[in-house]
């Protein structure tokens, strides 16, 4: 309708009472989109595979992808008995879990010793990052680690995919692509994150606030055609 007074006229030809409706369309203050719950833990826990149906693909327009990964953790399996390394990576896990619980973000799989993560902004998943980074060190890696340097992190904000798979939520596309060969250009105790997070004002405000340092670059990614704009960041 055009600005300005709307005469709306109505005729019931039913025979019976009918309710008629009018509303705005837009939406409310108070709404939650499919991809904001998608990123709540206790949704995917509880209600994952049955947010969509097998082979059905949604996109998403914004969401934030976090990826993390131990450094040397073959060989802390190696100098380690099986039983106290894998107890080490479950103790890194929990940790990891808590700072993205705390930071409203999800863990979407784990893959070995890796974790992927999604939040619904990109500060939210920086200040999970900085959370991960600093708690990491009260792992105890029986000296063979240093725990400040064990602990790498990629993330990437942009459009993806969601799909149910094995029962679960799952993301794919670019976006996800480039926050996970992101981490892998970190090294351990780094958090590198992409130019479509760190330009964020939001973002930039927790860099200073936490008092990150931050180093910019350009990396080439596999399979990706531009080079990506880049911060390494470091929790001091």
């Amino acid at each position: 309708m055009a600005p300005g007074e709307v005469a709306l006229v109505t005729s019931n030809q039913a025979g019976a009472p009918i309710l008629l409706q009018v509303e705005r369309a837009e939406w409310p203050d108070t709404i939650v989109t499919a991809a904001t719950v998608s990123t709540v833990q206790e949704f995917r826990d509880l209600f994952s595979s049955e947010a969509l149906a097998p082979g059905l693909l949604l996109s998403i327009q914004r969401l934030t992808f976090v990826f993390t990964d131990l450094t040397g953790s073959t060989a802390l399996y190696q100098r380690l008995s099986q039983a106290r390394a894998f107890r080490l990576v479950q103790e890194h896990f929990v940790i990891l879990g808590a700072a993205i619980a705390a930071n409203r973000g999800a863990i979407v799989k784990t893959i070995g010793d890796a974790v992927m993560a999604v939040f619904p902004t990109a500060r939210d998943a920086v200040a999970a990052a900085c959370a991960m980074q600093r708690d990491i060190r009260k792992l105890d890696t029986a000296g063979l680690a240093d725990p400040t340097r064990v602990l790498k992190i990629g993330i990437h904000e942009g459009p993806s995919l969601v799909a149910n798979q094995v029962g679960k939520l799952d993301y794919f596309g670019t976006t996800v692509n480039i926050a996970s060969r992101v981490e892998h250009v970190a090294t351990g105790g780094e958090i590198v994150a992409t130019g479509a997070v760190c330009d964020q004002p939001d973002v930039g405000a927790l860099i200073e606030r936490e008092r990150l340092s931050a180093k910019a670059g350009e990396v080439p990614l596999r399979g990706i055609v531009e080079p990506v704009q880049i911060r390494r960041l470091r929790v001091p």
